[in-house]
C-alpha cells in the first residue's frame, strides 16, 4: 500500500513576492519585457476586440453552455469570438467554442452521452490513506487525449496568429493562485511537447481537489527544472477575464454603445441555489457549506467581471440555467438523461438569444436584503422587472470648483 503513495520531486521554490516569472521562448534566449506582460507582442488589436466569451466551471452542467452554443449557431446570430476564457468544465468547452460552430456536434456528444466511468474511476478503499484523491482521472485524461489532437492544435494556432485568443485557468496549489494559460500561444509555439502540455492543462483545470488528483506540470526557472501542482481552476476563480484585456480596453477612448465590446458570460449552473432542508449530519452540512462557498465565489467573480466591463466601456451579457430546469444535488453525477435536459435548455436559450441579463446578482436593488432585526416575518411579493438594465457608466467626476 505504501507503493500507492505518490512522491513529488523538485517542487518550485518559494519566490519572493517582488519576483515574477517571465516566459521565455522555447527555442530562444530573448526574455519578454514588462511591456510584453501588459500588452503581449502578439496580442489582440484593440479595434478587433468585439466579442468575448467567458465560460464558468460546473461539472456536468457544462451541458448548458454546450447547448447554448449550438442553439446560438442555429439562430444564425452567433458571433466569432475574439477571446474565449474557460475554467474547469468551461476549459473543456473553450477550445470548441473558440474554433466555431463546426465543433457543435462534438460538444453535444460530449455533454449528452458521457457517464461517470468515462470521467473518473474510484480508487481501492484501502489505498485512500496514501492517495492524493478519492478517484483516478485516467478516464478523463484518455478522453482529452482522444479529443484534443494535433490537428485541433494546428487550427487553434492558426486562429491565434490571426489575433484571436484562447485562455484557460488552473490553480497552482503551491501558492493557491489562479494561473491563466494562453492556450493559443502554446499551440502556436515550437515546444515539441506542446500537445501534451495543452492536454495536461485542460486536465488540471478539471481536477477537483479531493476527487481527482492534481496534475504535476514541469517548469524551468533560470535553467533549472522544477514542478508545480495544478488543480481545478475553480479553486482560484469560477470565471475570469485576463488582465491583458482590461489593459487594452482601458486605453481606448469612450465609444458609442454600438461600438463597445460585448462580454458574454455563460454560467454552468443557476444564479441562485435551490432551498433544501439540510439534515444535521456531518456529510450533508459539510457538502452544503462547500457548495455555499462556491456559490459565493461565483457571485463575487461575476460582480468583478461586471465591474471590469463597466470600467472598460464594454457591454455585459449573462446567461445561466433557468430556475425551472431540475438539477441533481451534485454536478458530478453525469447522468446522460439529465444532461440532455440541461443541454436542450441551453439550446433553446441560444436559439432565442434575447434573454441575456444585463447585470449579475447583487447589483439590481431588488436583490438587496435588509438586515434582520428579529425572528418574526411575513411574506411580501415584489415585481421584478423582466429586463434589468445596467447602471449608466459614469464619466470622470468634476470637483465643485470646476
Amino acid at each position: 500500500m505504501s507503493g500507492c503513495a505518490t512522491l513529488r520531486e523538485h517542487p518550485a521554490p518559494n519566490l519572493p513576492r517582488d519576483v515574477r516569472l517571465i516566459d521565455r521562448p522555447h527555442s530562444g534566449n530573448q526574455e519578454r519585457t514588462t511591456d510584453d506582460m501588459i500588452m503581449p507582442a502578439s496580442g489582440i488589436a484593440a479595434s478587433k476586440l468585439e466579442h468575448v466569451l467567458v465560460l464558468s466551471g460546473g461539472g456536468m452542467n457544462g451541458a448548458f453552455p454546450a447547448g447554448l452554443l449550438k442553439g446560438w449557431s442555429e439562430s444564425g446570430t452567433r458571433p466569432k469570438f475574439d477571446v474565449v476564457t474557460g475554467i474547469s468544465t468551461g476549459a473543456l468547452i473553450a477550445p470548441y467554442a473558440f474554433l466555431g460552430p463546426e465543433c457543435d456536434a462534438d460538444l453535444e456528444r460530449a455533454y449528452t452521452t458521457v457517464k461517470p466511468g468515462e470521467i473518473f474511476r474510484p480508487r481501492f478503499l484501502l489505498s485512500l490513506p496514501w492517495s492524493d484523491a478519492l478517484a483516478d482521472s485516467e478516464p478523463l485524461r484518455h478522453r482529452i487525449k482522444k479529443e484534443v489532437t494535433a490537428d485541433m492544435l494546428m487550427r487553434i494556432a492558426q486562429e491565434h496568429r490571426e489575433g484571436r485568443r484562447l485562455y484557460v485557468g488552473t490553480t497552482n496549489l503551491d501558492n493557491q493562485e489562479l494561473v491563466v494559460w494562453d492556450m493559443g500561444a502554446i499551440a502556436a509555439g515550437d515546444d515539441p511537447q506542446k500537445l501534451a502540455l495543452f492536454q495536461e492543462i485542460l486536465l488540471a483545470s478539471c481536477s477537483i481537489p479531493g476527487l481527482l488528483p492534481p496534475v504535476e506540470i514541469h517548469i524551468t526557472i533560470d535553467g533549472r527544472s522544477y514542478s508545480e501542482l495544478h488543480a481545478d481552476g475553480n479553486v482560484g476563480a469560477s470565471l475570469f477575464l485576463p488582465s491583458q484585456l482590461q489593459s487594452l480596453r482601458s486605453r481606448l477612448p469612450d465609444e458609442a454603445e454600438a461600438g463597445r465590446s460585448n462580454v458574454y458570460v455563460v454560467i454552468a449552473g443557476k444564479l441562485a441555489p435551490e432551498r433544501t432542508t439540510v439534515p444535521k449530519r456531518l456529510y450533508q452540512v459539510t457538502d452544503v457549506s462547500l457548495r455555499g462557498l462556491m456559490q459565493s465565489q461565483m457571485e463575487s467573480d461575476l460582480q468583478r467581471v461586471f465591474l471590469l466591463t463597466r470600467m472598460t466601456g464594454s457591454n455585459f451579457h449573462l446567461a445561466a440555467i433557468p430556475d425551472d430546469v431540475p438539477l441533481p444535488s451534485s454536478s458530478l453525477s453525469f447522468d446522460p438523461k439529465t444532461m440532455r435536459t440541461v443541454f436542450e435548455s441551453g439550446r433553446q436559450f441560444g436559439r432565442k438569444n434575447s434573454r441575456w441579463q444585463a447585470v449579475p446578482p447583487g447589483i439590481d436593488p431588488a436583490d438587496w436584503k435588509s438586515p434582520r432585526v428579529g425572528t418574526a416575518f411575513m411574506q411580501q411579493e415584489f415585481a421584478r422587472p423582466r429586463e434589468v438594465r445596467a447602471p449608466h457608466r459614469a464619466g470622470p467626476q468634476r470637483e465643485p470648483s470646476e
